[in-house]
């Protein structure tokens, strides 16, 4: 079976704004998934954009593909500065992956769907998870972690995802996605994961891992 890290990250490239994440490096199977629906998303979208003569445009091309857990901040910092600004975070996440053993999950990837999550003339299209309750045992101790000391409050609860890209254009005509339904097609998929890790990773690269209890 192929390990898998999960990363949790401070400022990502592609999409991700700058952050504390959780990701999970996509081994072929799930990059092979990813391909499919993205395939899938624009077929439907140039049908869509005919049908309806709009200008709607799918990116996913610099996408990496993650699992977002928590976020900290949108600041451009390196893990040292980090670990100044919010004193004691490295030995919080180091505290917190003591506490958890590996997650072992077989994930049913069950359909694309769209997020209207807040963005500026685009809205997010993901892949859901299925729900797994050690993974958000983890995402729970990280996010009640940073609210009781940092105050950080995350805005959105935890959800399962990994995000396939993001559809640009103008907000009335990406209202209308939802209303026709033009993603409603069903990709189940299931694929097997071994998390053991997660990172705190600056906006520079530099990075800290932490091990989950009991890996390797």
């Amino acid at each position: 079976m192929k390990k898998l890290f999960l990363y949790l990250l401070v400022c990502t490239a592609s999409f991700l704004d700058a952050g504390v994440y959780i990701l999970i490096d996509a081994p072929e199977g799930i990059a092979t998934i990813m391909v499919n629906n993205q395939e899938a998303i624009r077929q439907s979208l140039d049908g869509y954009n005919k049908e309806q003569e709009t200008r709607l445009v799918f990116e996913s091309g610099k996408y990496h593909p993650h699992l977002s857990l928590a976020f900290v901040t949108q600041d451009e910092l390196s893990v040292d500065e980090v670990a100044k600004r919010f004193d004691s975070i490295v030995s919080m996440l180091r505290s917190i992956a003591n506490e958890h053993n590996p997650i072992d999950i077989t994930s049913n990837f069950q359909e694309a769907m769209i997020a209207f999550w807040p963005g500026e003339n685009y809205v997010s299209i993901v892949l859901k998870l299925t729900e797994n309750p050690r993974l958000q045992a983890l995402a729970y101790a990280i996010t009640s972690h940073l609210e009781q000391k940092y105050d950080i409050k995350q805005g959105l609860p935890f959800s399962p995802h990994i995000t396939l890209g993001r559809v640009y254009g103008k907000n009335n005509e990406l209202a209308g996605l939802e209303k026709m339904g033009v993603f409603k097609f069903v990709r189940s998929n299931f694929v097997r994961l071994l998390i053991e890790h997660f990172k705190l990773k600056g906006h520079d690269g530099s990075e800290c891992r932490f091990k989950l209890l009991g890996s390797y």
